[in-house]
């Protein structure tokens, strides 16, 4: 059996690990659980946001008969040498010389979550994974959430010739933003998240052209003070004039195809309508907006459990490959 390990046991990492107790179909076994928190901290906070409880004992996390070994160590400390995949989910380690550390601790390879570089390749479920190879790709990045909710908007699209895309993402704040107004570099990011809507630099748009590299593409990121679900608001420049009705159109005969990566509302919802929603994206077609050869499109997403089951699908693939 293939072995993962997880590192950073935050929203993305234990939604990760949600997605693998709610697997009747796993093809790997998660060897190890790392976090700089302690055991008791960590199931308690896995335990409030999930109905799947989990126990700890020692260094130990318990869910009904699994058990799974738990640790507290900084990232060039961890023994890897058993494990064939590490989910890189702090957010923190995303460069070759960081991310590179599990490799040097014995890991074969390592799957980020957030946009790099340097990694050997970006690969998403549904867009690129055929790219993949088990020999030369051991740095592999998943992209973000806001990049993978644009990724179907685009392909649906396709046949109106693209000619370039801004957009923002009107996105909750996280854990890297401010709660109340603190020192940092940048003065905008060092207000509180929590009373204002903050704007901020996002790496989706690197993330996004990674798998479409002839495709201009510029963002923004505005936090809002909300925890879950993001809106993308997508203005896409077209070759030729078209209408409201052949963009909604496309956006349902892509998303029939493809509900895990692009599912369409016609129901006047707000976002935390579509807390939990598996799918990359949610086009909301009555937003539609249309001038000539411009459009715009927004969709909803739920921007950790969707990244979430996406990133747990390209683990599965990966492991897949190395048997």
């Amino acid at each position: 059996m293939i072995n993962v390990a997880i590192n950073g046991f935050g929203r993305i990492g234990r939604n990760f690990f949600k997605a693998y107790l709610d697997d009747n179909n796993r093809n790997f076994n998660i060897f190890l659980i790392n976090d700089l928190a302690d055991a008791k901290t960590i199931s308690h906070l896995f335990n409030v946001n999930n109905d799947n409880h989990i126990l700890y004992k020692d260094n130990e996390l318990i869910y009904k008969d699994s058990r799974f070994n738990y640790s507290s160590n900084d990232i060039g400390e961890l023994n890897l040498k058993n494990i064939d995949i590490v989910i890189e989910s702090t957010g923190k380690f995303f460069s070759k010389k960081d991310a590179g550390l599990h490799r040097k601790n014995g890991a074969d390879t390592v799957i980020i979550t957030s946009p790099s570089d340097e990694a050997d390749i970006t690969l998403v479920p549904g867009m690129n994974t055929g790219q993949y190879d088990k020999d030369k790709h051991k740095l592999i990045s998943a992209s973000s959430c806001t990049a993978q909710a644009l990724m179907p908007i685009v392909k649906a699209l396709e046949e109106l010739n693209i000619e370039k895309i801004m957009f923002s993402t009107i996105h909750p704040y996280t854990v890297n933003n401010a709660l109340l107004d603190n020192p940092k570099r940048n003065l905008r990011e060092s207000r509180s998240s929590t009373q204002s809507i903050v704007p901020a630099q996002t790496k989706a748009d690197t993330g996004f052209s990674k798998i479409f590299p002839n495709i201009p593409c510029k963002a923004y990121s505005f936090k809002i003070p909300t925890t879950k679900v993001a809106c993308l608001d997508t203005i896409i420049k077209i070759k030729n004039i078209t209408d409201v009705e052949k963009v909604n159109t496309l956006l349902k005969k892509y998303s029939g195809n493809n509900i895990k990566l692009l599912a369409i509302s016609t129901e006047p919802l707000v976002s935390i309508d579509l807390k939990n929603f598996c799918s990359s994206s949610i086009a909301d077609l009555t937003l539609t907006q249309v001038i000539n050869n411009l459009i715009r499109v927004f969709s909803w997403y739920d921007n950790e459990w969707a990244y979430s089951r996406r990133l747990y699908e390209l683990a599965k693939l990966v492991a897949d490959n190395k048997k």
